[in-house]
């Protein structure tokens, strides 16, 4: 656990892999810059680095980092469920095709498959195959690896977590409980267990448990901007604005270009009737991303705010954008 040994470089690796399996990219760069900032030549920490920034649109760092990795390639092991490309001779390709190789997870399963059969009553050579099924998406095979890895040993947190990250993605949500519960009783102070446990209480409209759990994964790491990003979401649905602004801000100040952070403080603001501040959030969004849908929400703010103009220019461009339903406001409002 990342808590019992803060210096284990592959410990911060191996959390990392598991936020990028749940799309939380910019956990997976923070896991990942903390194991490079312990070993400065850790090819793997450099590769899965330069993928995750390339999923944050960061595509300059990204490409960085994947030839850091290459170029370092010579320690490659094919121990790691995100194993990639080892060969040298990547460091000459198009960046674009470096990145479709190192898509190409299921050219590395077949190694896995051969640990099984050379070790085929230990537990991790399923555990490793079931991690690389999780990243291309296939639940279904993992699930069964993890339950085989479980069967042969039953106390390694990790695997527990592993296969309830595989039923959330299979949406048995409350399959995904009790799997999370083992976890956690296996090793407390992993915030990322109570995080994930959080987000599958959500999925079952269990707010006020979703909330305990996000209060407790911010308490193990209060630099998580997904603990409070989330937790901010479910105060919203709550009705509690307030509270679900403080936790945005929080998220802003963690990392400044969290989209939907902006998104749902303006969302917030306009419920307190506070339509320039969430506007001024709904223009950071576009800012940050230009195809996004809040330029249906600061139309409407705009609306009520007397500027027709503005919110109509808004709407169709959200229209542009492919945005059907904001055609309602165009014909009701825009005449």
């Amino acid at each position: 656990a990342i808590q019992l040994n803060p210096g284990y470089a592959e410990a911060f690796l191996n959390r990392g892999l598991a936020k990028y399996i749940l799309k939380d990219y910019w956990g997976a760069i923070d896991d990942f810059t903390k194991s490079i900032e312990i070993d400065s030549e850790y090819s793997q920490a450099y590769y899965y680095r330069g993928i995750a920034k390339y999923k944050v649109e960061d595509k300059g760092g990204g490409n960085a980092d994947i030839r850091k990795g290459i170029d370092l390639g010579k320690d490659i092991e094919y121990n790691k469920a995100f194993s990639l490309n080892e060969k040298r001779e990547n460091v000459n390709r198009k960046p674009e095709k470096v990145k479709r190789d190192l898509d190409c997870f299921e050219c590395y399963l077949d190694k896995f498959t051969k640990a099984i059969r050379r070790n085929p009553d230990h537990a991790h050579p399923y555990f490793q195959h079931g991690s690389a099924l999780l990243l291309i998406d296939d639940y279904k095979g993992a699930l069964a690896d993890f339950n085989k890895a479980i069967k042969l040993d039953s106390n390694i947190a990790e695997y527990y977590y592993y296969r309830g990250i595989a039923k959330f993605n299979l949406k048995d949500n409350r399959g995904t409980i009790p799997d999370f519960n083992k976890a956690i009783k296996l090793d407390s102070n992993n915030a990322d267990y109570y995080y994930n446990r959080g987000l599958a209480k959500y999925k079952l409209k269990d707010n006020r448990g979703a909330i305990v759990d996000f209060n407790k994964a911010i308490e193990i790491n209060p630099k998580s901007a997904e603990a409070y990003c989330n937790r901010g979401i479910v105060k919203y649905y709550l009705e509690d604005m307030r509270g679900s602004i403080d936790d945005f801000t929080k998220v802003i100040e963690i990392n400044s270009n969290y989209t939907e952070a902006y998104f749902y403080r303006g969302q917030a603001k306009y419920k307190l009737d506070y339509k320039h501040g969430a506007i001024s959030d709904f223009d950071y969004v576009i800012e940050l991303n230009p195809n996004h849908s809040a330029y249906i929400n600061r139309g409407v703010a705009r609306y009520e705010l007397g500027d027709k103009e503005g919110a109509c220019k808004d709407w169709s461009k959200a229209g542009e954008l492919g945005y059907m339903e904001v055609f309602f406001y165009i014909k009701k409002y825009c005449k």
